[in-house]
């Protein structure tokens, strides 16, 4: 009977021993649970763009002068949107984005002729990005608290652009281009509400036509495509 009761007190203590041991790890075990991305969110961001434009000035059908003045610049706006995240990993939502552009360039014009083209030292053309905007979608692959995601959508640029000839400024015009954009990049989350990204993006803002009256009202045709890299910082509420 002794022997008995020795033993039971012995069983009885190990386990309140490994309850105690249990409860011990679990108290300092950390929280389980992947982070979530799901939530609307607001963000700042700021990167560099790298603009590609031309601007044709046709008669009779054909091109007849050309200027590549391809503004640069650095780029700051805001931007806003919507995620879920699925129970496989995916995560997709819509974005929208605003900025302010300091892109400018200048480009001399050439004289398209049959054998060739003829630099014109009387006329150039300046061009300046005032500001883009986009509305995409985006998808990503949540791995805890990185995302990395592609993102596409329409793009907007106002671009303000005059002919210089001769010395003299024609009337600057403003004109709304309207295409798409195509980027990639990655975010990741620092804490529970903010997170922080970086992305390219390859905007082609088509091609505006025009008359220009300065120049007997021939029509003419500017497009802009760019390059750009962002950096941005979120918060998700």
């Amino acid at each position: 009977m002794k022997m008995m009761i020795v033993a039971s007190a012995l069983i009885v203590a190990g386990a309140s021993n490994a309850l105690a041991a249990d409860a011990a790890i679990e108290d300092v075990a950390p929280a389980s649970g992947a982070y979530d991305w799901s939530g609307f969110y607001v963000g700042v961001h700021g990167g560099y763009s790298a603009g590609k434009s031309q601007y044709g000035v046709y008669e009779l059908d054909m091109l007849r002068v050309f200027a590549d003045p391809d503004p640069r610049g650095y780029l700051g706006g805001v931007h806003a949107g919507y995620v879920s995240q699925f129970s496989n990993g995916f995560v997709l939502g819509g974005e929208a984005d605003l900025s302010y552009n300091a892109s400018d360039g200048s480009g001399g014009a050439y004289l398209v002729m049959p054998y060739g083209n003829i630099p014109d030292p009387d006329v150039h053309v300046d061009a300046e990005v005032k500001w883009t905007g986009s509305a995409r979608a985006r998808l990503g692959y949540a791995m805890d608290r990185l995302l990395p995601y592609v993102t596409a959508g329409v793009a907007v640029a106002r671009v303000e652009s005059d002919f210089i000839v001769a010395g003299n400024s024609s009337q600057p015009r403003n004109d709304t281009h309207i295409g798409w954009t195509l980027g990639m990049g990655a975010e990741y989350a620092v804490t529970e509400k903010v997170s922080l990204r970086a992305e390219y993006r390859y905007s082609d803002y088509g091609v505006q036509d025009s008359n220009l009256p300065y120049l007997g009202n021939l029509p003419a045709k500017m497009g802009l495509k760019a390059q750009d890299v962002r950096f941005g910082i979120s918060y998700k509420f």
